[in-house]
């Protein structure tokens, strides 16, 4: 019997079966501004903070400090939850972080942008720190910078398998891979693979009707589950985001 895993998200369980199913990977698609590092550390800090399931968060696209402020405006405390070894933050970004030098190996010195990603290096970080907390959650933010350096669509989607490949073999670990849309559409991702080496997919809109914005989520994917087929209207709330499951966008509901 496949075992669900709370989302920690209201509303959101309702739209795909009764949550997620634990061990599997899925992805989080959305342009900018979607609500999707919210998305993600809300079923991070929910875990460990209210259902006992400890989590690694990776970032790869900005700086702890940046993430920690994004999670205290919600009342998210990631410093306690560190501290009393319920989480592990990954700072990977190759921007801030200092462990950049060991994970990008330049090509060409005094090249810009002549630098290599090491997906191994990665890897073994992640899994490291899943080991040190016995992670059940696991959060990549995001998969974009990691595999805009690639020049070879083959080589490029070599390394997100074996991104994919590697979470799905963490024991019971349910995985978040953040991700961004080129366009409105699940097809417009950067390299066209990602949605298709993963267990699910959803998608957060964040669309102009009239003269106002409407949020959005929509569950394109779930392998072995029953999910909605619909577009639920959501919001971002001083507590984090809130799905309208019995609610559709353009039919009244929004």
């Amino acid at each position: 019997m496949l075992r669900r895993v709370r989302s920690g998200i209201p509303g959101f369980d309702d739209i795909v079966g009764g949550g997620l199913i634990k061990g599997r990977t899925y992805m989080i698609l959305g342009g900018p501004g979607a609500g999707k590092t919210i998305f993600a550390l809300q079923f991070l800090h929910t875990g460990a903070a209210e259902y006992g399931e400890r989590g690694v968060y990776v970032t790869l696209e900005e700086s702890v400090d940046s993430i920690m402020h994004t999670a205290r405006q919600f009342g998210w405390d990631l410093a306690k939850l560190k501290q009393e070894e319920k989480i592990e933050i990954v700072d990977a970004s190759p921007f801030y972080s200092p462990l950049a030098t060991s994970m990008f190996a330049v090509k060409s010195p005094g090249v810009l942008g002549e630098r290599e990603f090491d997906m191994m290096t990665l890897i073994t970080l992640v899994k490291q720190a899943c080991s040190r907390v016995n992670a059940e959650r696991i959060v990549i933010d995001s998969l974009t910078p990691l595999i805009l350096q690639y020049r070879e669509l083959f080589e490029a989607r070599m390394q997100i398998l074996q991104l994919t490949k590697t979470l799905s073999e963490l024991e019971g670990a349910t995985s978040l891979i953040v991700a961004e849309l080129t366009s409105p559409t699940a097809e417009a991702t950067l390299f066209g693979i990602e949605p298709y080496v993963v267990d699910g997919v959803i998608l957060l809109y964040n669309m102009r009707s009239r003269a106002e914005r409407i949020r959005a989520i929509e569950v394109l994917k779930m392998r072995g589950s029953p999910h909605s087929n619909m577009l639920h209207p959501f919001q971002i709330t001083k507590d984090g985001i809130v799905v309208y499951p019995k609610e559709k966008v353009f039919e009244g509901g929004a």
